[in-house]
């Protein structure tokens, strides 16, 4: 295995990507092969000032060995974005440690010294390491290739409704599999006649077009009840209003003439006036919500929700009840300068939690940049 950092493309690959650690694998009289398309997989946690903005950090002289007890430490020193050295973590290094090279531990700055007693520091870039874990972790990182197709030897059936239920299974390089339908063609099958027949058969893989739709960011789509839907920020209208779409299958959401819903446009009463952003459903405690970001006639963006009346329809407005600013648990909004958007839930141990993107200051020397924050409840 090889660790480095890669020279950045004014561009297309800048200063904050490309001092990261890359991770190659180098095979003996072979190809170098990086993993992970050769974008970095580890990363100098960024910094708070006091003024609440963020000071990005890179990393410089990625260096790996082999510890006693089978894993191994990578470490590099912490530098500012543009690669000039960083007082703060002088006679530091940032240091990760792994068996697999598919899950990191950080063990964040350690004294150089104390990782030099305990025989953790790296003082090389390349490191001897199992075939069977390089191969593991090409795989991991690496793209996802249809590998095989698996059919059943023989089938007894007395239809062709039957045989037609009979599928493929898809194999793919992560060793995951998928069914697959299959067109038979049962051309040289006489289904009134008691026999062993050989058969071909063509496993169906639609193909779709690219974009789906156009016109539309932020795209989800969401299983509920038998249907599925859709909704996104409509960059059409100006990312005005929301509009659903419903379907059987999720590749018809995205037909030409399917119908589009409006379940909340342009209200000047409530000042939903711009930036209808993110739009998201979840299934929070067996109900259904919509998060999303809306703002007033004064540009800012803030965090909202509303939740589906019990036996609503989604794609009906009057079956949603009144929108709420998202608050905290003491009655607070999320926030009272900046804009919040872009909120999403998941539930993890029995704890539910939302996300959102928290950002103030924008287009002055105090911008916050984008900062993720959450709250949990239980």
């Amino acid at each position: 295995m090889r660790v480095y950092t890669r020279q950045a493309v004014p561009g297309v690959y800048p200063d904050g990507l490309a001092r990261s650690v890359h991770v190659s694998v180098r095979w003996q009289d072979g190809p170098e092969e990086p993993l992970n398309a050769d974008y970095g997989i580890l990363f100098a946690e960024g910094l708070i000032r006091e003024n609440n903005t963020i000071c990005p950090k890179c990393v410089a002289d990625a260096r790996i060995a082999a510890r006693e007890d089978g894993t191994y430490a990578i470490t590099a020193r912490r530098v500012e974005e543009d690669g000039s050295e960083e007082e703060e973590s002088r006679g530091k290094l940032l240091l990760w440690l792994t068996k697999d090279f598919i899950t990191f531990t950080s063990c964040g700055l350690v004294e150089e010294k104390e990782a030099e007693r305990e025989r953790e520091l790296p003082r090389a870039d390349t490191v001897w390491v199992k075939e069977e874990i390089c191969a593991r972790a090409l795989l991991y990182w690496g793209k996802l290739e249809h590998t095989a197709i698996r059919l059943p030897e023989q089938a007894t059936v007395s239809s062709r409704q039957e045989l037609e239920r009979i599928g493929a299974l898809a194999v793919y390089s992560d060793g995951s599999a998928a069914e697959k339908k299959v067109e038979w063609d049962c051309s040289c099958v006489d289904f009134e006649t008691e026999g062993e027949y050989e058969i071909k058969g063509r496993v169906k893989s639609p193909r779709y077009p690219f974009p789906l739709d156009q016109g539309w960011g932020d795209p989800v789509v969401f299983f509920w009840e038998g249907k599925y839907y859709s909704i996104a920020t409509n960059d059409n209208r100006d990312d005005v209003g929301f509009y659903v779409r419903k379907a059987d299958r999720p590749e018809e959401l995205f037909e030409e003439d399917r119908k589009r819903y409006v379940i909340l446009d342009y209200d000047e009463e409530r000042e939903f006036i711009q930036t209808f952003w993110a739009p998201e459903f979840h299934e929070i405690g067996g109900r259904m919500y919509l998060l999303f970001a809306v703002g007033p006639k004064k540009w800012g963006p803030q965090c909202w929700m509303m939740r589906l009346k019990e036996g609503g329809r989604i794609t009906d407005a009057g079956s949603w009840e009144e929108p709420v600013r998202v608050r905290k648990k003491d009655g607070s909004f999320l926030c009272e300068q900046g804009i919040t958007l872009d909120m999403t839930y998941l539930k993890a141990e029995e704890r539910s939690y939302v996300v959102w993107s928290y950002r103030d200051g924008i287009n002055s020397p105090l911008d916050t940049g984008s900062m993720l924050l959450y709250r949990a409840d239980r």
